[in-house]
């Protein structure tokens, strides 16, 4: 009889430390992925040798690629955020002084965070470049991705010895985590 009791005390405590430990299973089991958010807008004077060119809005909608973890996503890690200018084949003088700035905003507000802005042209052409971005845009973008809502996208900039033609593409790189639990 002592030898039963001992058992049953045993499993007991078996099973109890197994059931404590169930909370620590759900967080080994979650599941980590990069992503990258990516817009490529033109910037063209059409033919303008020196102008302020026109803001161009994108919209960028997370939901379209991460619907499949939905209200599972417990994090979310912005690794970088680039830039890429390429200036088109036609239309575009290779002397050309072009400014950029870029910002995110809430979708459809015109009340937008700068993400980047040059005033002297762009050093760096044909080469994508990491962004060194401030906290308050980190913060920004890694909200719209945590709850899947889209954001817009604001880029314009100031010619000089044009005409310009270029495509600018903006990059988010990060990491996604997520229960694979419903």
């Amino acid at each position: 009889m002592k030898k039963l009791f001992i058992y049953a005390i045993g499993l007991t405590f078996v099973i109890g430390s197994m059931a404590v430990s169930c909370d620590g299973v759900d967080d080994l089991l979650d599941i980590t992925t990069g992503t990258e958010f990516a817009k490529t807008v033109n910037l063209n004077s059409n033919g303008a040798t020196s102008e302020a060119l026109t803001e161009v809005v994108e919209t960028i909608d997370p939901s379209s690629d991460l619907e499949e973890y939905g209200d599972r996503i417990k994090d979310v890690e912005i690794d970088s955020i680039t830039l890429l200018v390429a200036p088109k084949a036609s239309g575009h003088n290779e002397d050309a002084s072009l400014s950029l700035s870029v910002g995110i905003s809430e979708f459809e507000s015109s009340n937008v965070l700068n993400v980047f802005s040059t005033a002297n042209g762009l050093a760096t052409i044909n080469e994508e470049f990491t962004l060194t971005v401030d906290d308050n845009v980190l913060t920004a973008v890694k909200a719209y991705l945590m709850a899947l809502e889209k954001f817009d996208l604001h880029v314009d900039g100031q010619l000089e010895n044009g005409p310009a033609n270029v495509d600018v593409s903006f990059t988010i790189y990060g990491h996604i985590t997520a229960s694979p639990l419903e």
